[in-house]
């Protein structure tokens, strides 16, 4: 202890000795170290802390599956729970919900509110092994009552104001007395995120007319997923057997997940995959601040090659001086721990309070126990990664040779020599590595972001106007309001146009249909891709979609006229390939369905929607338009075109909408230009990040060319000052200098190119118009790579011109 004592005193003196360089090496661990410990925090609450449920890992999720298309996961069916209950053996306990349609009204002292009601088994809570924080959450007697309730914290608080005896209370949930049972913790949270009341789903109640939820189970012990998926692939079989031909599930079998991973899943398709991507870029980057910081001691143990000798003289061992180098790498480690955990606390702050991008329910984003022994984990690795082989190489010292040597001009050694171009060449090859993966991301969301779009989103705003439910039952009555709201809108001073549409444009999406054409052999599934929406007339002009042929939808389109749509170009192609569409009759779903034969009066050029399987992707599946006046769905999205900011809009939009009819609740307004920016938020996220990355890695390999030539330059100052007493003028000296960190470069950006062109195709899932080794791409990283060398390497070939050839032989 005596003898540690002594070390971390002299390591400590030696580092006030030196406090500008101790002041970057510091700096220069604490950002990798600081972005290590930010993205862990945040891959510790997705991917490695467990669910904040009762022993989480036998907890799965049950999802329809086609053999098709194994990633597209679809809700089971509620016969599927049923008998799931009834025989199952992998199972101990099994629930149920549903947001399929969870839109619905509350309406607490005379004011509606807009929610997310999600129906529910009576077990949920239990299955979670989660308790209400006031009340109770469900129970069996619940089933022979009427509408139950349960209540998420953030809505008791925020929409109900914290009333302190809601418990008992009566809501009325679309006009349904609905009694409110309990309210959940304000850390409870589970999927949709957005949940405001859990009602209770009872056997013939509200999820038999839904026949679709999401199932949930907790698997006995010792009951592996394999096993149970295989028990749930026979009992859906038997669900199969009993549905009529040509229904969807038949189609389909029953798939076990882990609970975890699906969370995940649900927040985004390729949001595991951008977590592990950037745990690697953010490693690559912590290595590159290690091997820069090796190269700084490096340096420093061939300054210190005297001070050390004398110790090898004096008598300490190598082992005492790798031992007291070792220390003060130790010390230089811990200083970069406590910086970059304060650092990575305020990133982990700031994303908190921006929240960029959705992150699966259950854990939060907190700097715990579990991130901060990561943290001085990273500190160990790091202090032994940089520590290690320049203690090893100061410790071989040759008193002779050094006490021999002496000025500008150090002695060649290792020290310097290959074992720093190796530190060098690698810090550019992860550095080119990196700036490869990022360019290759710009690209894709570049493009992604700036493709055209075949419909308006500039000047655009949006909002979800729902409708009271046991109000406005028949469709003409829907449609009249809707008018009636559309008149209003569309008379508000700068407003260019308005119209309504049953989904949001860009992000709306459903499960896709069969087509089946009058005169021929209809489809035998109801499965397809053509969707369905239901729009005002003026939709196709408000939002700038080209008519291609035909007529647009109008007012003579009543419910009592002939059921006509407008189709887009990929629905004919699909459907139509190489016929006149105009006149032909359709319907989505099979030829025995009670959908009805709708009659084509128009074309339309395809739009784009959001693919939540292929995230960096805008498909055009195909669309048949319906007027609203025909099929008029109780919720619509209302879309304005106008002059005016949003801020100034939405007063006057909500203040129509309530003057329209007072119990529809107040809205939430976006612009399209939002809705955009969210849809794709989780692609520009880690795209900034991995840039943000590569550019730090940049400049540290920058430092480390610049550091590595500037001890060239001084080792060689006897040298340089010979050659140009021989004649050698400056420009040979400068092209000497700079060829040495070119050449250093050149390497580096080769390795980096090939580890560039097999690491690239784990990128493939996050690509949009540009391939894995796409060569302008890579072309413009090396290239920006040469140039950051080419600078880092100006400074010290420079210095090296202006070596006096006299005062370097004098100093000798």
């Amino acid at each position: 202890m005596d003898t540690l004592r002594q070390d971390l005193a002299y390591g400590l003196r030696a580092l006030r000795s030196r406090p500008l360089l101790t002041a970057v090496i510091v700096l220069t661990l604490a950002l990798g170290i600081g972005a290590n410990t930010a993205i862990f925090t945040i891959v510790n609450a997705v991917l490695v802390q467990k669910l904040p449920y009762e022993e989480p890992e036998r907890l799965t999720a049950i999802w329809l599956q086609q053999p098709s298309q194994p990633d597209v996961k679809m809700f089971a069916t509620y016969r599927d729970l049923e008998l799931l209950r009834e025989t199952g053996q992998s199972f101990e306990a099994l629930a149920g919900n549903t947001w399929a349609a969870a839109g619905r009204t509350v309406t607490w002292r005379g004011e509606p509110h807009a929610v997310t009601a999600v129906p529910s088994t009576e077990n949920l809570f239990a299955l979670l092994g989660v308790q209400a924080a006031q009340g109770r959450t469900f129970a069996a007697d619940d089933l022979r009552n009427g509408c139950t309730a349960v209540l998420a914290d953030r809505f008791w608080r925020n929409d109900l104001g914290a009333e302190p005896g809601i418990v008992g209370a009566t809501l009325a949930l679309d006009d349904d007395a609905c009694t409110v049972v309990g309210v959940m913790p304000p850390t409870f949270e589970f999927f949709p995120r957005q949940t405001d009341v859990w009602t209770l789903a009872a056997p013939g109640g509200e999820s038999k007319p839904l026949a679709i939820l999401a199932i949930f189970g907790r698997l006995k012990p010792g009951v592996t997923r394999e096993a149970a998926a295989a028990e749930a692939a026979l009992v859906h079989q038997r669900v199969a057997d009993e549905l009529p031909p040509g229904n969807f599930a038949r189609e389909t079998t029953l798939g076990v997940f882990d609970l975890q991973g699906e969370l995940t899943f649900l927040s985004g398709a390729n949001l595991r995959a951008a977590l592990l991507m950037l745990t690697a870029a953010v490693a690559m980057v912590l290595a590159i601040c290690c091997v820069n910081v090796a190269g700084v001691l490096l340096g420093r143990g061939i300054e210190r090659r005297k001070e050390l000798a004398l110790r090898a003289a004096l008598g300490s061992g190598r082992a005492r001086i790798v031992r007291q180098l070792l220390t003060e790498s130790s010390l230089l480690a811990a200083a970069g721990v406590f910086a970059g955990a304060a650092l990575a606390a305020g990133a982990v702050r700031w994303f908190r309070a921006v929240n960029p991008i959705d992150l699966p329910v259950g854990n939060s984003v907190t700097m715990s126990w579990t991130v901060l022994a990561f943290t001085a984990g990273a500190g160990v690795v790091a202090a032994l990664a940089f520590g290690a082989v320049p203690a090893l190489a100061a410790s071989r010292v040759d008193l002779n040779e050094v006490l021999k040597s002496s000025g500008a001009s150090a002695p060649r050694s290792r020290l310097g020599g290959l074992g720093g171009k190796l530190m060098v060449v690698t810090q550019l090859t992860v550095s080119m590595v990196l700036l490869a993966g990022a360019g290759l991301l710009i690209a894709s969301i570049d493009r992604l972001t700036s493709a055209p779009l075949s419909f308006r989103v500039a000047d655009v705003v949006t909002a979800n106007v729902a409708l009271p439910a046991r109000a406005f039952l028949q469709t003409e009555q829907r449609s009249q309001l809707y008018d009636s709201l559309l008149a209003r809108v569309a008379a508000l001073p700068g407003v260019d146009a308005a119209a309504l549409s049953s989904r949001t444009p860009l992000i709306g999406s459903e499960a896709g249909s069969a087509v089946s054409v009058r005169g021929r052999p209809g489809p035998t599934s109801e499965l397809g891709n053509a969707q369905q929406e239901q729009v005002s007339s003026s939709y196709r002009a408000a939002m700038s979609i080209a008519l291609l042929r035909g007529r647009d939808l109008d007012s003579s389109d009543r419910a009592d006229a002939r059921a006509v749509a407008i189709v887009n170009q990929a629905f004919v192609d699909e459907y139509l390939p190489g016929e006149e569409p105009l006149g032909r009759e359709v319907k989505l779903g099979l030829e025995t369905s009670e959908e009805p034969w709708l009659t084509i009066v128009g074309v339309a050029a395809n739009v784009e929607r959001f693919d939540f399987f292929n995230e960096m992707s805008l498909a055009r599946p195909p669309v048949v338009y319906r007027p609203m006046a025909q099929q008029a769905p109780r919720s619509m999205t209302l879309l304005v075109r106008t002059r005016s900011s949003l801020a100034d809009v939405g007063a006057a939009l909500e203040r129509e909408i309530r003057a329209t009819d007072a119990r529809i609740p107040a809205p939430r307004f976006e612009s399209m230009d939002q809705v955009f920016s969210t849809a794709f938020a989780q692609p520009r996220f880690r795209t900034q990040l991995l840039g943000g990355f590569a550019g730090l890695a940049l400049v540290l390999a920058a430092v480390g060319v610049y550091g590595l030539l500037m001890r060239a330059v001084a080792r060689r100052t006897r040298e340089i000052g010979i050659r140009m007493a021989l004649g050698a003028d400056r420009g040979r000296v400068l092209r000497s200098v700079l060829r040495q960190g070119m050449t250093l470069a050149a390497i580096g950006i080769a390795a980096g190119l090939a580890a560039s062109a097999y690491l690239a195709r784990f990128l493939a899932s996050m690509l949009y118009g540009v391939d894995a080794l796409d060569a302008p791409t890579l072309a413009a990283t090396a290239a920006v790579l040469a140039a950051a060398t080419l600078v880092a390497a100006w400074v010290p070939a420079r210095r090296a011109t202006r070596v006096d050839p006299l005062a370097a032989l004098k100093e000798e």
